[in-house]
């Protein structure tokens, strides 16, 4: 295949921001995330950012993307607050909701859920959305055990997130509680569930065809990829384990790319 099918062949780029965007450093000799990302945008690809993280809103992931130089407009951010938001209002709405998990998780359900949202308590509620909650304990637990018909809603199972500081602990745990608690299994809307692409972001088949995800996770990013019929690449964290040969039990990338800056040679 010629440069310029490769180039044809992909119209929009998915890029999951932590590990990739942020909380990474190239190489040295590798242009870093800033030099390529403003190359892809003068090329005129249509760019997405996507993140599992719902405790921070699109306008501050935005910003974060921009305080490195990266240029990022809130429209373009999609976290698994605004693709529960999404759901809730187009699927599962109208319902009695509680919500286990940050403020802003809340505001964005209200931002785009409206007056279609009716907040309940946990032992009320239809459905009860889970995030992150470190200090979840027997207060809601126990209506929530009494309340036999609820259905469950969790943003995401990430165990951890890189924060460019660290790692920060993610909704894995508090999902597994409450799962545990209630004797039911949650329904995952963030990553590697497709709803965000096909969905939220309102991409056809067709336009699938033409997307390309970058992640650094085979069971998050290039699930989500592949399940969705785009296409996917796996960046390599430096020193990690990953390398161009993946685990054959994991989701199988289209590429596998140890430096960012690699897709330049074929977008």
């Amino acid at each position: 295949m010629s440069q310029s099918d490769l180039h044809s062949r992909y119209r929009y780029l998915v890029f999951d921001i932590h590990g990739i965007l942020l909380g990474r450093t190239e190489p040295a000799g590798h242009l870093p995330a800033v030099a390529v990302m403003s190359r892809l945008r003068a090329a005129g690809y249509g760019i997405r950012f996507l993140t599992n993280t719902s405790s921070v809103s699109r306008t501050i992931m935005a910003a974060a993307l921009e305080d490195v130089g990266i240029a990022a407009d809130p429209s373009e951010v999609f976290t698994a607050a605004t693709t529960v938001a999404h759901y809730l209002r187009h699927v599962e709405s109208p319902q009695r909701l509680f919500v286990i998990g940050s403020d802003e998780l809340r505001q964005e359900i209200t931002r785009v859920g409206g007056t279609a949202i009716l907040w309940s308590g946990p032992d009320e509620a239809d459905v009860v959305v889970v995030s992150r909650d470190p200090s979840l304990g027997q207060a809601i637990l126990e209506p929530l055990c009494r309340n036999e018909g609820v259905r469950l809603i969790a943003t995401c199972r990430d165990s951890r997130f890189p924060n460019g500081d660290g790692i920060d602990i993610g909704p894995g745990p508090t999902v597994e509680l409450v799962e545990r608690t209630l004797g039911k299994t949650a329904k995952v809307l963030g990553k590697p569930n497709h709803y965000v692409l096909t969905a939220v972001m309102e991409l056809t088949p067709k336009e699938l065809a033409a997307t390309l995800v970058i992640g650094d996770s085979p069971d998050q990013d290039i699930a989500l990829a592949n399940r969705a019929g785009a296409s996917s690449v796996l960046l390599s964290t430096p020193g990690s384990a990953v390398s161009r040969e993946t685990d054959n039990s994991a989701p199988r990338p289209d590429r596998v790319i140890v430096t960012l800056d690699e897709l330049l040679e074929f977008l």
